[in-house]
């Protein structure tokens, strides 16, 4: 079998690794064991197989390139994803460029363009806006992380969808609290919702108290504003001031915990004897927060390393092996329940 009839899936199976695990042996850049070079070198050699940046931007007339779209890298959340990312396309030999959108759909839109204009080999959109790009976008090989865009109906072999299970973590999140004993469980909602996080967790965090007994659900749902300390910490003080009766709070990011936390402590409630939180994203401050934030920890380093195998697959002429993965989350348990 010569070069142009194996493919770098093919390669990749055989060898029993990712395709991005394949891109790192040929460009030797990145991390992995002398046993996987060997075994990966050893099928690349027997199909003589030769693959050249180069060439293939020659080929498909882009450049070797990425653009990754977030909305926001003042969440540590999203920073840590991007570089991740930034970090395996360089070893991989792409350049990145990116571009903050600040959530909105037209400035997406604008460096959606830009980055065409200047022939990218491949986008990576993470959570923000949720525009349908496609007639901009076309053909261009793409990885959404986080969001799920309204076509998702419409699949094609050029667009890779990664999601956290939202349903699951809301649920997740509520169960933890009831089964250390939690009877009336506040959840700070969000409208109109943006993207599909906090209905789908709200959804979950409802199914969770209809499944321990709890049928009024609709009292702990309490609209709230933007998820971040400062928000946190009023609705929190709002809350008390309203004379809700509560002994839970799941939030739905550890910023707007940490404020909740505080206004708890403020008002003479003892965390977690009184009220047990619970927060989401596992950041770096809920490890050292004056109370260690219990939260739910997303899978970041497996969205990352299927967002890279699925974009380095499709930008080398690859279909993807799956167009939808929808990932679950876990408990990190620590001091606030």
């Amino acid at each position: 079998m010569d070069d142009k009839a194996v493919s770098l899936r093919q390669i990749a199976d055989e060898a029993g690794v990712s395709v991005a695990t394949v891109s790192r042996v040929i460009h030797k850049n990145g991390r992995f064991s002398k046993e996987t070079e060997e075994r990966v070198q050893a099928v690349i050699d027997r199909y003589h197989y030769s693959p050249d940046i180069s060439a293939q931007s020659m080929r498909t007339k882009r450049v070797p390139a990425v653009g990754i779209l977030y909305p926001d890298l003042a969440n540590q959340h999203l920073a840590d994803i991007v570089k991740l990312l930034e970090e395996r396309l360089f070893d991989l030999g792409y350049a990145t460029f990116v571009c903050g959108t600040r959530g909105d759909p037209a400035r997406e839109e604008a460096y959606i363009k830009t980055l065409t204009q200047h022939k990218v080999s491949g986008m990576i959109f993470l959570f923000g806006a949720r525009e349908d790009q496609r007639e901009i976008l076309g053909d261009l090989p793409k990885v959404y992380i986080g969001r799920t865009p309204s076509y998702l109906q419409l699949m094609d072999d050029c667009t890779v969808v990664i999601e956290t299970d939202h349903v699951k973590s809301g649920y997740m999140a509520a169960e933890h609290l009831l089964k250390k004993g939690c009877k009336r469980i506040l959840f700070p909602t969000r409208r109109p919702y943006i993207t599909n996080m906090i209905p789908g967790r709200e959804e979950g965090f409802i199914r969770a108290l209809k499944a321990y007994g709890i049928e009024n659900t609709d009292e702990f749902v309490v609209p709230a504003g933007a998820m971040k300390e400062e928000e946190g910490y009023n609705w929190t003080k709002q809350c008390i001031a309203d004379g809700r009766v509560f002994d839970g709070i799941c939030a739905n990011t550890d910023r707007f915990a940490i404020g909740c936390v505080r206004a708890l402590m403020e008002e003479n409630f003892r965390v977690p004897e009184d009220v047990k939180v619970i927060g989401h994203d596992d950041l770096l401050i809920a490890s050292y927060n004056l109370k260690r934030l219990t939260t739910i920890r997303d899978p970041i380093e497996e969205f990352c390393t299927l967002a890279i195998d699925s974009l380095i697959g499709m930008m080398e002429g690859e279909m993807p092996a799956c167009n939808h993965y929808v990932l679950q989350g876990s408990v990190i348990e620590r001091e606030t329940t």
